[in-house]
């Protein structure tokens, strides 16, 4: 799947260079950092999440270099959330973007701690900013709500515990994609607000945009992986296809929405989803 929006690559490679140099600056060197960099760093990402917090938190007035390193810490829980999500109890994924999976690379074992590193490098970035700004301390704990046991976690929670027989199919599949999926977008996007300077209407714009999208962005997913993982319980798996875009559409049109009155602030966004494609 494709990400894109005017300037994407420029923005990538300013965050790629910034996240690498934090990492070898404050993780430290060692046998384990290479096993950490290797699902963080080495094996790479679109970054999508990272650089949705450091634009909207630029468009909303905040201060880029803490937006910068709450960007890395975002992306450290995400790609703990991977790990964890390829090991052999979870999806059982031997490949990650083309590449051996963390535990089929080094094992169970180190996957598993990479893994729970991560998720504590992200605390300790995160404390590594001003906290005595409010913005600051409700940004951090909002990426830690989105991330959680009521956001992406309890996502994959559901995700485990779905089966063809469930009474309420589509009811449960959106409940997953709101949370394991839409969860770190909602993170992204509501952690750059607050970071900046934006009153209440404005703020449940934004969140009600990531949400959409991130339901918006599983349905393509989904799509795209139907003819490889026909077996797996997706949206298009469980209502056929036809249903499956039907709801895409839907959904595509309900984060453009969202959008309304917000276009020119922050113009990235409608890009985002005009420009997202299979």
């Amino acid at each position: 799947m494709d990400i894109l929006w005017d300037g994407f690559e420029r923005d990538f490679r300013e965050f790629e260079k910034f996240q690498k140099e934090y990492f070898i600056d404050k993780f430290g060197s060692g046998e384990f950092a290479k096993v950490v960099s290797y699902s963080l760093i080495d094996i790479g990402g679109k970054r999508i999440r990272p650089l949705l917090l450091i634009k909207t938190a630029q468009a909303a007035g905040g201060d880029k270099d803490t937006a910068y390193k709450l960007g890395v810490a975002l992306e450290c829980v995400h790609t703990y959330s991977l790990i964890h999500d390829d090991l052999p109890c979870m999806d059982n994924d031997k490949y990650r973007r083309g590449f051996l999976s963390a535990h089929a690379r080094f094992g169970e074992a180190l996957a598993v701690l990479s893994g729970d590193a991560l998720l504590n490098f992200a605390y300790e970035i995160i404390l590594d900013n001003d906290l005595s700004d409010r913005r600051v301390l409700n940004a951090g704990r909002i990426i830690a709500k989105f991330a959680g046991a009521k956001g992406m976690i309890k996502g994959q929670v559901l995700d485990m515990g779905l089966t063809k027989e469930d009474n309420e199919p589509k009811q449960k599949l959106l409940e997953m994609y709101i949370k394991k999926t839409a969860g770190l977008f909602r993170a992204a996007v509501c952690a750059g607000a607050t970071l900046g300077d934006v009153d209440d209407k404005e703020f449940n714009s934004l969140d009600n945009f990531a949400k959409n999208f991130g339901i918006y962005y599983q349905l393509l997913d989904d799509l795209s992986d139907f003819e490889n993982e026909p077996e797996k319980l997706t949206y298009p798996k469980v209502f056929g296809l036809e249903q499956a875009v039907s709801a895409l559409q839907e959904y595509k049109k309900l984060t453009i929405d969202s959008l309304i009155g917000l276009e020119d602030k922050y113009p990235f966004l409608k890009q985002l989803v005009s420009k997202v494609r299979l």
